[in-house]
């Protein structure tokens, strides 16, 4: 099958031999980063990172979600498994979820709490070794269904991307709550 489609499989290696993907998804996390604060004028945000390495957006909604020094509990756009696949499927697609930084004493208690809380439909790691720690609830932005030919739909995969990050910042007094119980344990 690839030998019959080599003249692809060569334009494919070159585009991520470029750069151009990982150019990509950077201006697309661009690009939502800009426009965050006009889609959830009502939240008061504590803190927006771009990791460029992570190929990540990490948004912290309130002071309460900063748990360390310069880490807090944050929603994650995360789309670094575009870029390095570790599954080959849908499940490197870019990700909305809950990042937890594994330095955090109480991560892993958190975490376990987090996952009893998820909306329906999300996914969870529920102990399984081959999602990563920090990210104990997510839900999955398929970008098959944005891309077309040789165009991508920017304005679908926000309205996606947005959507779930409204589902978590809806989750935000259970989040809160759960901080507090896992930072002062009574």
């Amino acid at each position: 099958m690839i030998i019959e489609n080599i003249a692809t499989v060569r334009q494919i290696q070159q585009c991520l031999d470029d750069g151009e993907l990982s150019a990509d998804l950077l201006s697309l996390l661009k690009g939502f980063e800009a426009r965050i604060a006009s889609i959830f004028p009502k939240v008061p945000w504590r803190k927006i990172k771009l990791n460029r390495t992570g190929v990540e957006l990490l948004l912290v909604p309130d002071q309460a979600w900063e748990i360390l020094d310069r880490e807090a509990v944050a929603i994650s756009l995360y789309m670094k498994g575009v870029l390095e696949p570790g599954f080959y499927d849908g499940q490197d697609d870019p990700f909305v979820g809950i990042y937890v930084p594994g330095n955090w004493e109480h991560s892993e208690t958190f975490a376990r709490r987090l996952e009893e809380e998820a909306p329906k439909g999300w996914s969870c790691r529920n102990g399984n070794t081959d999602y990563d720690e920090q990210y104990p609830i997510w839900h999955y932005v398929a970008v098959s269904k944005y891309a077309a030919g040789n165009s991508f739909d920017v304005e679908g995969f926000y309205a996606e991307v947005a959507s779930a990050i409204g589902v978590l910042l809806d989750l935000r007094p259970q989040i809160d709550d759960l901080l507090e119980q896992v930072k002062i344990p009574k």
